[in-house]
């Protein structure tokens, strides 16, 4: 009698459809804010979508929308809270101008301060007097006005040659001693600023892939700090957070592994690797022919304990 082999054949991601796309887009039809909208993603799939990869945007536009072509909310945001003082600490106070942080025409990322000791956000590129600040307690002059006219970053490379850092306002005392230096009615750069950049909701993660649309984003309306999608071609615009729009959600395309248990009767020695393959080869073979796609195949064999108690329990009592 030929030699039986008990093995245990396990089949990973049967019947999957073969595609390089890891993520799968929900579309949502009923309108919602950008937060509301997040938090029925967190419900009902994993997040609001995120659109990594060029796959991902030809996923997302060919997902079913039921002829919607406008706009549609996904999980990017402009992260308004990154500020940093150029000494890398955070800020524990705010002296924010009315209105202001505003982010005007999506480029205003460094600050400056007026003689009232109020701040506002600017573009980083204008050029405008700087406040200097020097980390020597022995030096009477701890905070140093220069009227030359820089952009934020030359004016932080110059107080770093000459003093030590563009001025920050870390609690209301430093606050107060740098806008005395101010001229009345005047403004220069202090030391803080935010990066040039968005964040996925899901992962708080910083976006790679840019796919704005031509001019965007722009922040039109002084609130625009979260994103869209042009549904129909896939191109992304700054929204303000407060309409109400449909919107993606997005879910992880799953794989399981099926496991059966097989009694293979064959006169090859299966301990040897080449017979097991020839066998496994043929096996995938039948499945292919059978209709499974994008499926992988492998196993193991019994251990010789469990094949002996499986002999024994195969008798009757």
């Amino acid at each position: 009698m030929d030699p039986i082999v008990f093995v245990i054949l396990l089949l990973a991601g049967l019947f999957m459809p073969s595609s390089p796309v890891p993520y799968v887009y929900h579309f949502v039809s009923e309108r919602k804010n950008w937060t509301a909208a997040a938090d029925h993603c967190r419900r009902e799939h994993i997040k609001l979508a995120k659109v990594d990869s060029v796959e991902n945007v030809t996923a997302m536009k060919s997902a079913p929308t039921d002829g919607y072509a406008d706009e549609a909310w996904i999980g990017l945001y402009d992260k308004r809270d990154g500020w940093l003082w150029s000494l890398r600490s955070k800020p524990s106070i705010y002296s924010w101008n009315t209105d202001q942080p505003d982010n005007c025409d999506a480029k205003e990322f460094c600050v400056t301060m007026d003689s009232s000791g109020k701040w506002s956000d600017e573009d980083c590129t204008e050029k405008k007097p700087f406040i200097c600040f020097n980390s020597d307690k022995s030096n009477p002059k701890r905070y140093v006005y220069n009227a030359t006219l820089m952009s934020w970053r030359d004016a932080k490379k110059y107080c770093s040659e000459y003093e030590t850092n563009l001025a920050s306002s870390r609690h209301w005392k430093e606050n107060t001693q740098v806008k005395k230096h101010l001229p009345q009615g005047g403004e220069a750069w202090i030391g803080l600023a935010r990066p040039l950049v968005w964040y996925w909701s899901d992962t708080k993660e910083a976006y790679k892939l840019k796919n704005w649309q031509t001019g965007q984003p722009d922040n039109k309306s002084g609130k625009e700090n979260c994103a869209a999608v042009a549904v129909k071609q896939g191109v992304w615009s700054d929204e303000d957070c407060s309409l109400e729009y449909p919107f993606f959600c997005y879910g992880i395309r799953k794989t399981w592994t099926t496991v059966v248990r097989m009694k293979v009767q064959s006169d090859a020695n299966m301990e040897d690797p080449t017979s097991s393959a020839q066998l496994l080869q043929q096996l995938h073979a039948a499945l292919a022919n059978q209709g499974a796609t994008n499926f992988r195949l492998s196993w193991k064999t019994q251990p010789v304990k469990e094949r002996e108690s499986s002999k024994k329990n195969d008798g009757c009592l």
